[in-house]
């Protein structure tokens, strides 16, 4: 059995949908699981005694993160903890969703052998969570992704893809920054590369955005573009404008060398991301309009 944590979210349900037999597992998912309760994730785990756990559940909203540090270490950190000492128990083979928000942003390009070095406590959480696995148990995988977006919302949030089309769609106009640099990450394609490394069980670190690096108002430009919808709508803005609570990398885009040697189905160019990302949504009960 493949137990899929976070089921409801963005990349949780496209996971559920490329790897057939897999069960989610969250607060609302076949499988009840509330990451802030450590003793009931022993206990399902215990109970389901999955084969491989693929652990994308996690607070990724960076400013909740940074005004909520308890709650976020519970949820990232702690659990992740639980999960990788109960898949050493049960000689489970996880994979863990991580972020490029490990890195400090001062270079860009990242590769799976540079140091992580966070800046905000979002990306502190997701490191100790990485350090935790690689402590806990030799069976495992990290990912590391960036800005999943995809034809759909999670189950509480709005993706930031469907966010930009919506807006523009509706008329209004939206502000994107332009000086913050990073590799966004369809989650059709991730889901792809994820079963790919369960069905392999490929060890280590490997980074799985699509292959791009690229700013926030860039990305929308090519949104808008391939929407027909009015470019004139986005205003460049700086990362300072904004009013964030929790520090950003400024680059944290991921060099993904390593997944397009190793994987078969690895990631993909943007132009082709983007071109999966319409089709899927037309086919999809998604909509754009206001």
């Amino acid at each position: 059995m493949i137990l899929v944590t976070g089921g409801s979210g963005l990349l949780g349900r496209a996971i559920l949908m490329e790897i057939p037999g897999s069960i989610g597992a969250c607060r609302t998912c076949e499988v009840p699981m509330d990451l802030r309760d450590l003793e009931s994730v022993r206990r399902v785990l215990d109970r389901v005694r999955p084969k491989v756990i693929i652990h994308a559940g996690a607070f990724s909203n960076a400013d909740y993160c940074e005004l909520n540090k308890s709650e976020a270490s519970l949820v990232n950190q702690m659990a992740t903890e639980v999960i990788a000492r109960e898949a050493r128990r049960l000689n489970s083979f996880i994979v863990f969703v991580s972020s490029d928000y490990v890195f400090d942003g001062k270079s860009g390009s990242y590769t799976e052998e540079d140091v992580p070095n966070p800046v905000n406590h979002y990306g502190l959480t997701k490191l100790k969570a990485e350090k935790a696995i690689e402590s806990e148990t030799q069976e495992y995988a990290i990912v590391r992704p960036a800005t999943i977006y995809g034809p759909w919302d999670a189950r509480l949030k709005e993706n930031f893809a469907l966010w930009i089309l919506r807006n523009l769609a509706g008329g209004q106009t939206i502000r994107l920054v332009i000086d913050q640099i990073a590799s966004p990450t369809l989650n059709l394609g991730l889901a792809r590369m994820i079963h790919e490394i369960t069905r392999r069980q490929i060890h280590g670190i490997i980074h799985t955005t699509d292959d791009v690096s690229i700013s926030k108002y860039e990305f929308g430009i090519r949104l808008a573009k391939l929407f027909d919808l009015d470019v004139n709508r986005i205003i460049p803005v700086t990362m300072d404008s904004m009013g964030w609570i929790a520090r950003r990398p400024k680059n944290s885009s991921l060099n993904v060398g390593k997944a397009k040697r190793v994987l078969k189905n690895g990631p993909m160019t943007l132009d082709k991301a983007l071109e999966l990302f319409k089709r899927e949504l037309v086919l999809s009960e998604s909509t754009i309009s206001s």
